[in-house]
């Protein structure tokens, strides 16, 4: 914060949790912040908040550039005081701090996985939020495509961003940035991290490119085997496409099918007692022998790595490692195969119960058992939903509560089936496009770690935020600084948990929780259930921002967790003493300034509000998560904003 570095320059301080948390980075911060409040006017806010999963430190702090800056220049605007409820105290001067934990299992670093950005697209987004000024259009465009070249170099794969010898470039481009003021922002409102905010949401928000790299192989006069066998397979897969190479070797495979096949069956015969086995038991004894088969073939070329290093490279011109994911892909099928079955039948049925119908068709040789068994848990499932009665044993996502709770066959079968990607990884080039198809299948995979990093790193928070309070603003108990807590998708967990742990504990009286703000939480609907005793010391209100577009929360972490109703797909239930449900029937169709949610429903305290922002939460692949990420825009930062000034 106040740095003259497009590095480091930002209007708020990041706070790293877990790993990267280090006890010298986290009393850094402190000495920053109280630098900070020793420098500035009184602070009467601190708002917190905290990104989801797949984040590392690129994606996570590049979520409240984007967030963050549209809050600061609505601000400068004046949109975000345009009704009474959302109207700060004349004295207002907050302070912001964004917690970051690596909720990505890969590297946490400061690199763009997204790949290059388009600079015409940079260029288009930057005109569209700074004046060119008097400098003229030339100067403009020259200006920013130097400022451009270095954002690219610093965000590029295996580049250490922090480097000392970029410190002078760093702060020569800052200076170039501080002579553009914002559009739409009054004339030296703007300070220098606020426009390095900006700046950074505009790369944030171009057009992307595929990751690219470096030529790997070193000068040498001439190759060998290898080299020829490898060029020729680029070769004849860039020019010929994979359709035309895969009919060249389509009879082969077909062959080998069959041979796998006829093993196969004859297998089944000794170990059934006939080859009548149901079709899927042929099926999945042939996909198993496959994969068998295959692995055996991966693990030889992975402990071979001369070999392996060619032989799984081989690669499209975009950089597709064919035969590296032909030897994936059978590995990762087999060893999730077991966690996406037994997901689908607590999904479905509430309880793995079920497969003891199946089981005993199989003994008795009678499937009328597999139907009545189906039947039964389906009538089973329908009424504990009917009575809301919770599925046992399930993580109930509250840090020091319950931990070891969490399924066991769940949580070793997520682990298990995260081994292919460790074998793989280190021989996939990093700009491959199947290293990043295998990066998104480890995220979702990891689900349950960081469902449980994200209980653990909402303690880590609110030891922060004790120690923050007592070092940094003691003496202020007739006139507490006031905390806001936001957080989105696991983000939500974290700083649920935070309020949770700070108010359980002994908090200092020089500081209140005013607002808990939770953003398409991916936490359960009932969290709050039974947490009367803490709540009601939040001065403020609970708000939950949801949406029905929001297919991650809607349909994943259902999935994942036995059919349990996500908060940030319906909303908050059970929630002591009641909760007021605003947003339907198009009042949050588009927002341009706060809606006054005071003024609409005033509960009783302590304050409660279901936030239903489908109506503007909505973009989004189904696939990916629908919604999930759609809150980078205007009328949810007006929502946000309504719900921090309750």
């Amino acid at each position: 914060m106040s740095q003259k570095d497009l590095r480091k320059a930002r209007p708020f301080f990041l706070v790293p949790l877990g790993d990267a948390g280090l006890p010298g980075i986290s009393n850094l911060v402190l000495q920053n912040i109280k630098a900070h409040v020793a420098q500035s006017k009184k602070v009467t806010d601190i708002f917190v908040l905290s990104h989801g999963w797949h984040r590392n430190l690129f994606t996570g702090v590049t979520a409240y550039d984007r967030l963050l800056s549209r809050f600061l220049f609505l601000f400068y605007r004046g949109r975000l005081q345009k009704t009474p409820s959302a109207s700060p105290p004349p004295d207002f001067n907050p302070m912001l701090i964004a917690l970051h934990w690596n909720s990505d299992p890969g590297d946490d670093r400061w690199t763009d996985k997204s790949g290059r950005r388009h600079k015409a697209s940079f260029l288009d987004n930057v005109q569209a939020q700074f004046v060119p000024g008097p400098q003229g259009e030339a100067q403009f465009q020259s200006d920013f495509e130097d400022i451009f070249e270095f954002m690219t170099q610093i965000s590029a794969a295996n580049l250490n961003a922090t480097d000392p010898g970029l410190d002078g470039l760093a702060g020569q481009l800052t200076d170039k940035l501080a002579s553009y003021e914002p559009r739409y922002c009054p004339s030296g409102a703007a300070s220098c991290d606020d426009k390095v905010t900006l700046l950074w949401r505009c790369y944030a928000e171009s057009q992307a490119k595929a990751l690219l790299g470096d030529q790997k192989k070193t000068p040498k006069p001439v190759g060998n085997t290898i080299d020829a066998l490898s060029a020729l397979g680029k070769f004849i897969i860039g020019l010929a496409g994979l359709g035309l190479v895969g009919q060249l070797f389509n009879k082969p495979l077909a062959q080998l099918g069959q041979l796998i096949a006829e093993g196969w069956t004859n297998l089944i015969y000794s170990l059934y007692g006939s080859t009548d086995a149901p079709a899927w038991v042929h099926a999945l004894a042939g996909l198993g022998m496959y994969a068998v088969s295959v692995s055996v073939l991966f693990g030889l070329l992975y402990l071979w790595k001369p070999v392996s290093q060619h032989v799984l490279r081989i690669k499209q011109p975009a950089g597709v490692s064919i035969p590296g994911l032909v030897f994936y892909v059978p590995l990762q099928i087999l060893v999730l195969l077991p966690l996406i079955v037994g997901l689908l039948i607590t999904f479905i049925f509430r309880s793995m119960l079920v497969l003891l119908g199946p089981l005993a068709s199989l003994i008795w040789g009678d499937w009328s058992y597999t139907y009545w068994a189906a039947g039964g848990f389906i009538a089973y499932s329908v009424l504990m939903s009917a009575l809301g009665l919770p599925v046992p044993r399930l993580f109930d996502e509250k840090a020091g509560s319950r931990k070891g709770a969490m399924s066991v066959w769940r949580y070793r079968s997520a682990q298990l089936a995260r081994v292919p990607v460790q074998l793989i990884r280190p021989l996939i080039s990093p700009d491959s496009r199947v290293l990043g198809f295998i990066e998104v299948i480890d995220s979702q995979i990891a689900f349950y770690e960081m469902q449980l990093k994200g209980t653990r790193m909402g303690e880590k928070a609110a030891q922060f935020l004790d120690r923050l309070v007592k070092e940094t603003f003691a003496g202020r108990e007739n006139d507490p600084v006031r905390i806001h807590l936001i957080g989105h998708s696991f983000g939500g967990l974290v700083v649920a948990n935070a309020a949770r742990s700070y108010l359980m504990g002994d908090p200092s009286k020089s500081a209140v929780v005013r607002n808990l703000c939770l953003v398409q939480a991916a936490m359960a609907s009932n969290w709050f259930e039974g947490q009367k005793d803490w709540l009601g010391s939040i001065k403020g209100a609970v708000s939950c921002i949801y949406s029905a577009k929001d297919t991650a929360n809607g349909f994943y972490y259902p999935l994942a967790n036995n059919g349990r109703l996500a908060a940030g797909f319906v909303g908050l239930c059970n929630t002591p003493p009641h909760v007021v449900d605003l947003g339907k029937g198009g009042i949050f169709s588009m927002l341009v300034a706060p809606p006054p949610l005071k003024a609409m429903a005033p509960p009783p305290p302590p304050l409660i509000y279901n936030l239903d922002a489908s109506r503007l939460i909505y973009e989004g692949g189904i696939a990916t998560g629908g919604g999930h990420d759609d809150i980078f825009k205007d009328d949810v930062v007006h929502l946000l904003w309504s719900a921090c000034s309750l």
